[in-house]
């Protein structure tokens, strides 16, 4: 996110900054910030004359926008497909029962009751958390 939002935003401020401290021979033709940032994002292989403002302007928000880029998914789709992985990861591991041993009286009925009442074992497996969510909820709440 941090990327991200330096890549764009960052980059915005270090205008900002570049523009304040030039001395433009006429301010009226000092390129516009945000029609600059515009054009960036809209056609990003050209660069026009009137919103150049240093010299590898144009290599600078090439690059810029190849981060943004390659964070945009990466922020979207890391979360997800990790609670993905870590349930594929849960399924395949094996899973152990304590079977409780009761005793068994002469007439074969057993002297005491299951270790396990039924409110422990309806508390022990009701229990939801945002693993028990369908996957593509998962994805919709990332989004």
């Amino acid at each position: 996110q941090i990327l991200f939002l330096n890549s764009i935003f960052g980059y915005m401020c270090f205008l900002i900054i570049l523009k304040w401290t030039t001395v433009w021979d006429d301010a009226s033709r000092a390129p516009r910030i945000l029609n600059l940032l515009t054009e960036m994002i809209l056609s990003p292989w050209t660069l026009s004359e009137k919103f150049t403002m240093f010299y590898g302007q144009h290599f600078v928000q090439i690059i810029l926008l190849g981060i943004a880029a390659i964070c945009m998914p990466w922020m979207l789709l890391a979360s997800p497909l990790t609670i993905l992985y870590e349930r594929k990861k849960k399924a395949k591991q094996t899973l152990v029962v304590e079977i409780p041993m009761v005793e068994v009286g002469v007439e074969g009925n057993p002297q005491d009751k299951d270790m396990y009442s039924e409110d422990t074992y309806e508390e022990e497996h009701s229990s939801h958390s945002h693993h028990d969510e369908d996957i593509s909820e998962v994805f919709i709440h990332q989004g």
